[in-house]
């Protein structure tokens, strides 16, 4: 008998060839002839991948390959992402582990060259050498220790923009593989049901031909429907494959712009970095000339109202050079403001850069 499920995902011509043979089988007491017919209606359903049982009325999948290499291909997928994102959480750790670095040998140089500065003045002391070190000799040996600095930041840098390229083209390959193992695995699922339903027509037309020698005339016109229904599947099968065809383009397509956007964006990124450095000292040097403007704090990140009081009325300008010094910013003039030395003061600026104080 036919079932919800013949008429769910059968064609329209191949369901009407059930509900006839449904007919024939209802309107027949014979056992043998009820069985032949039987057997037609379930060879109809074996080229859709399913048996309808003793009665017709179920759903017993026929596994012809199709399951079994659909599961196969999306374990595969399912590994192949799951490898990617591990992947991704490495590089993530090496991006991490490159920070932590370059603020390690940051702390180091740093300290390194306070020990050094001290430990040069304690023995100049102890040589008997009065006024501690000479402009020039400090100088010369901050100047050591700020090209050590910007070497650290530098390989830092490096090291972070590597790690990115690498984490890039791994999500690019690994998409891309993804994309082409599905692409694969639909193109052949639908090669397989193809070759199903073709296997069921030849079965139906070699039972069509043992049964109904003497009805030529009939079995020609059902084996003119049949062909005709043949080719319709591989028309659509045919547009199947075109629309994988595109869906693949479409995805590789995506992954090759994602790769060019993430590229765009880490060069915005330093050529942001490098223009915000110098607007920074454009702004320090008009305001050194007592020239104002709104945005001048918002662009130091200082309180606008405070800024604006001791540029314009002469206010806490003590308050203003700490404001400055917090934010890493420096200006020959603190020391006489503050009463502090000025390697004092630039070493507190040193170390605010660094991160090694929060005050």
């Amino acid at each position: 008998m036919a079932s919800i499920f013949d008429s769910q995902l059968m064609s329209k011509s191949d369901l009407q060839k059930i509900e006839e043979l449904e007919k024939a089988w209802r309107s027949t007491d014979d056992k043998n002839l009820r069985a032949q017919i039987h057997d037609r209606a379930e060879s109809i359903r074996r080229g859709y991948g399913y048996s309808g049982g003793e009665d017709g009325s179920e759903y017993n999948a026929l596994d012809d390959g199709v399951s079994v290499a659909a599961s196969a291909a999306n374990a595969y997928a399912g590994a192949l992402e799951a490898a990617e994102q591990n992947r991704q959480r490495n590089y993530s750790a090496q991006q991490e582990a490159a920070d932590e670095l370059g603020r390690q040998r940051l702390r180091e140089a740093y300290i390194k060259n306070m020990q050094n500065s001290l430990g040069l003045d304690q023995s100049m002391k102890a040589a008997g050498i009065s006024g501690g070190l000479s402009e020039s000799t400090r100088a010369a040996y901050d100047n050591s220790y700020m090209n050590r600095r910007d070497s650290i930041y530098a390989d830092t840098l490096d090291a972070k923009q590597e790690i990115a390229r690498d984490a890039a083209q791994s999500a690019y390959d690994s998409g891309a593989q993804i994309a082409k193992l599905q692409y694969d695995s639909a193109a052949d699922r639908v090669d397989r049901l193809t070759q199903a339903q073709q296997r069921a027509y030849e079965r139906e037309q070699d039972a069509l031909e043992r049964e109904y020698q003497e009805r030529l005339f009939e079995y020609q016109k059902q084996l003119d429907a049949s062909d005709l229904d043949l080719e319709n599947r591989r028309f659509e099968y045919q547009k199947q494959k075109d629309a994988l065809d595109r869906e693949y383009e479409e995805k590789m397509d995506a992954l090759n712009m994602q790769y060019k956007m993430a590229s765009m964006q880490a060069s915005a990124a330093r050529q942001s970095n490098s223009q915000s450095q110098k607007q920074i000292s454009n702004i320090i040097s008009l305001m050194k000339s007592g020239y104002y403007s709104p945005e001048f704090a918002e662009i130091l990140g200082l309180d606008p109202q405070k800024l604006q009081a001791n540029i314009d009325k002469g206010g806490d300008i003590e308050d203003y050079a700490w404001d400055m010094i917090k934010h890493g910013i420096y200006d020959d003039s603190f020391p006489e403001i503050l009463g502090y030395s000025e390697e004092i003061l630039k070493s507190y600026i040193e170390a605010v850069k660094a991160g090694m104080t929060g005050d």
